[in-house]
C-alpha cells in the first residue's frame, strides 16, 4: 500500500489533507474547531499532588490544554513528588505508519504563556512508557510557529533520558501529546494548540498550507 493510502486510511479526513510523498502530512488541525474527547488529561493529583488541567476544542483556539501547576511535595513514604501536567491524544488506530527518514521536521502553531513545555511523540514499542521529547517555549500571548528537527527529538522513559534510537526509518507513531513539567512556577498556565504537521526536507516551518490559524 502506498504511503498516502495507508494515512488517508488511518486518519480522519478532518485530520489529514494528505499526502504524497515529499508533501507535509497534518497530524492534527483544528482550524475548524472539532472535538476534544480523542485528548486525554493527567495531572500529579492521582498519585497526591495538587495539580488539575483540563483540555477543550474551539475554533478560535484550537486545543487549549490549560489548569494548574502546583508545588513540590513530599509523599508520606518520604519521596518528593514533582508536579506535572499532560494531555495526549488516545492512540491512533489503527497506528500511524510513517518514514520518518522522508521527512526533516515536526511544525507546531502555538500560543503560549512564556512557559517551557514538552512535545511528546509515543512511538509503537516493546515497552509502553518509551517517549520521543523536545521542547517548545512559545512567548505569551502570541501565535508562533515552531520547527522541531526529528533529529533533535530524545528517548525518554518515565522522565529519565535513554540511549537514544534513531527515528530516520519507518515509525509507527502511537499517539502525541504535551506536558508541563519540572516548572519552578506554581500557578496557572494554558497552551493553545492550532495544529501539527510532519515537514519533508527542504520545507521550512510555517511554510504554505499551515496547518492551523
Amino acid at each position: 500500500m502506498s504511503l498516502y493510502r495507508a494515512l488517508r486510511s488511518v486518519l480522519p479526513l478532518s485530520l489529514a489533507e494528505v499526502v504524497h510523498v515529499g508533501e507535509p502530512i497534518v497530524l492534527e488541525s483544528f482550524k475548524d474547531g472539532g472535538s476534544a474527547e480523542p485528548w486525554n488529561v493527567v495531572t500529579d493529583e492521582r498519585v497526591g499532588g495538587s495539580s488539575n488541567a483540563a483540555a477543550r476544542v474551539s475554533a478560535e483556539a484550537g486545543l487549549v490544554f490549560s489548569g494548574t501547576i502546583g508545588t513540590p511535595a513530599v509523599l508520606p513514604n518520604g519521596s518528593e513528588l514533582r508536579p506535572f501536567c499532560a494531555v495526549r491524544r488516545s492512540t491512533y488506530s489503527p497506528t500511524v505508519q510513517v518514514d520518518l527518514g522522508l521527512y526533516e521536521s515536526l511544525e507546531m502553531r502555538v500560543r503560549g504563556d512564556g512557559r517551557r513545555y514538552t512535545f511528546n511523540l509515543k512511538p509503537e514499542s516493546a515497552n509502553p512508557d518509551d517517549l520521543y521529547q523536545g521542547v517548545l517555549a512559545p512567548p505569551a500571548g502570541k501565535w508562533v510557529t515552531i520547527g522541531m528537527p526529528i533529529s533533535s527529538l530524545m528517548l525518554s522513559r518515565r522522565g529519565k533520558p535513554q540511549v537514544r534510537r534513531s527515528l530516520d526509518g519507518s515509525v509507527a507513531m502511537e499517539s502525541v501529546g504535551f506536558l508541563l513539567a519540572n516548572d519552578d512556577e506554581p500557578g496557572s498556565f494554558r497552551l493553545d494548540v492550532a495544529g501539527i504537521r510532519i515537514l519533508p526536507f527542504g520545507m521550512k516551518p510555517g511554510g504554505a498550507g499551515r496547518s492551523g490559524a
